[in-house]
């Protein structure tokens, strides 16, 4: 998993996560899939490159708390922020300056996934 082209994916919603899968796969990246915020931290690794899409509303943590235990863990991945078009909140300004892009989802699986290649590729020339 410390390859440059691995996307992690921490959403709620498994068809969510499978479409998101579904997409990064065709576009050559390798996926894992977490379905709760303390699954991803089980499985990251410091060594862990690559991006991260995130449903800034999993119930389970905050997203101050979240960037504070990736910080803690010294995870250094660019993080994705999504979140469901229903939701109107506002997102927290810890995440806002973190994230390297918002989108709803399933109505902006395209532009994410653009956004990572985007990013990915980015990180493939440094």
């Amino acid at each position: 998993m410390g390859d440059c082209r691995f996307v992690h994916i921490v959403h709620r919603d498994v068809d969510v996560r499978d479409a998101l899968e579904g997409l990064m796969t065709s576009e050559g990246f390798g996926v894992q899939n977490h379905f709760s915020v303390q699954c991803f931290f089980e499985t990251v690794r410091q060594q862990d490159q690559g991006c991260l899409i995130l449903d800034v509303d999993m119930p389970e943590m905050s997203s101050t708390d979240f960037l504070a235990k990736m910080v803690e863990q010294s995870v250094d991945l660019k993080i994705v922020a999504v979140r469901a078009n229903a939701d109107a909140r506002p997102v927290d300004c810890e995440m806002a300056a973190a994230a390297t892009a918002f989108f709803e989802v399933p109505g902006d699986l395209d532009k994410a996934v653009s956004t990572v290649v985007a990013i990915m590729t980015l990180k493939d020339g440094d």
